[in-house]
Formats: structure tokens, C-alpha cells, sequence
């Protein structure tokens, strides 16, 4: 019996379909929300990412929330096969940048796009750590190290890798510089928040 000519592309738009629903899950929301700390969505920039957390409820909790949304991406492409890693990567990151379950307004991504880069390139993800920690302690701004950091990775990406990564950690740059497109606005003005100006607290 041969197989329809179609099913592997049904196959993928499946596991495209479950990252993007695994993307959406809002932790920044849930855990502050179980723990009793508020909404991160009245501070800050207005999301549910870690940054934001971080704001409203200290390091520890958004600690918990970048954990949450580092295995909601990573867990997903450790049971999928190879081929389908990357595209699921982008799904997932679009999911947490675009969650279904929030009319569409979610977090920068970060976080995701840590996950998916640990499990398909573990050594860019590494380099681009290192990109993000030495930014971070240079100027005190989280979003300007985030931003270096994956424009760092996708330089490496495209040095090291084949045409199809190089496209998918195109889309991830994207869509976080996309989602960050408020930072570097605040940036370009000079009134992006910095930790230098407000230090990390428990």
C-alpha cells in the first residue's frame, strides 16, 4: 500500500500545530498568578515574559517563569524528529510572542528561543550566552543583550550552518526583534530601563 503524497505534510504542520499550542502556554501569567503576585501585564512594558516578571515579583519567580518557557520550546523538539526541530522552533517562539490563549499578546521570546537553540545548536546557544552576559554587565540593559545575543547566534548560523537553519534562526531573530521593537525604540531615545539603575532584587 503506498503512502499518500500529502501525509508528511500533514505530519509536520501536526507537530507545528503542538509547538505553537506549547508556545502559547502563558507561565508569566500562571505562575504569578498560583504564587499570588499580581499580573505582570500592569507593569513594566505590558507582557509575560521573564523581564516583566522580574519587575512585579523579584528573580526567583521569574527565574520560574524562564525555566517554564525554556522546556515549553526544548521538550517538544526532544520528541520530535530532527527534520521537523527547527520549523518547530519557529512555531513555538511565534506561539509565545502571539499566544492563542491571550488574544495574541505574549512575551519577547527569549526565553523559547533559548530552548529551541539548546536542543538544535547547543554550542551557537553557548556563544550567544556569552554574547548576552557580557552586554548585560556592560551597559545593564536586558533587551539590548537579548537582541545582541540572537543576532549573534544568527551570524553563526549563517557561517556554520545550511541554507534551512539559516532561514529558521532568520524567522526567530525576526520575530524577537519584532516583539522588542518597544526596546529599541526606548533605546534609540535613551529611556530604556536599566538594572544598573534598578538592581536585581529577591
Amino acid at each position: 500500500m503506498t503512502s499518500l503524497p500529502f501525509a508528511s505534510d500533514l505530519t509536520l504542520c501536526f507537530y507545528l500545530l503542538v509547538a505553537y499550542m506549547c508556545g502559547s502556554i502563558p507561565f508569566g501569567i500562571l505562575w504569578t498568578r498560583w504564587l499570588k503576585k499580581g499580573d505582570p501585564r500592569t507593569v513594566g512594558s505590558g507582557n509575560i515574559g521573564t523581564t516583566n516578571v522580574y519587575r512585579l515579583a523579584g528573580i526567583k519567580v521569574s527565574a520560574l517563569v524562564y525555566v517554564s518557557d525554556f522546556l515549553k520550546s526544548a521538550l517538544p523538539l526532544c520528541f520530535s524528529p530532527q527534520e521537523y526541530q527547527l520549523p518547530m522552533g519557529v512555531a513555538c517562539i511565534a506561539g509565545h510572542i502571539f499566544p492563542i490563549f491571550l488574544k495574541f499578546k505574549g512575551g519577547k521570546g527569549v526565553a523559547p528561543a533559548c530552548g529551541v537553540m539548546t536542543i538544535t545548536m547547543p554550542i551557537h546557544f553557548m556563544a550567544s550566552a556569552l554574547i548576552w552576559g557580557c552586554v548585560l554587565k556592560t551597559t545593564g540593559y536586558m533587551s539590548l543583550a537579548s537582541l545582541c545575543g540572537m543576532l549573534g547566534a544568527f551570524v553563526l548560523t549563517a557561517l556554520f550552518f545550511d541554507h534551512s537553519s539559516t532561514v529558521a534562526m532568520a524567522l526567530i531573530t525576526a520575530l524577537i526583534f519584532y516583539a522588542h521593537r518597544g526596546n529599541i525604540s526606548r533605546l534609540i531615545r535613551g529611556t530604556e530601563s536599566s538594572l544598573k539603575k534598578h538592581p536585581i532584587k529577591p
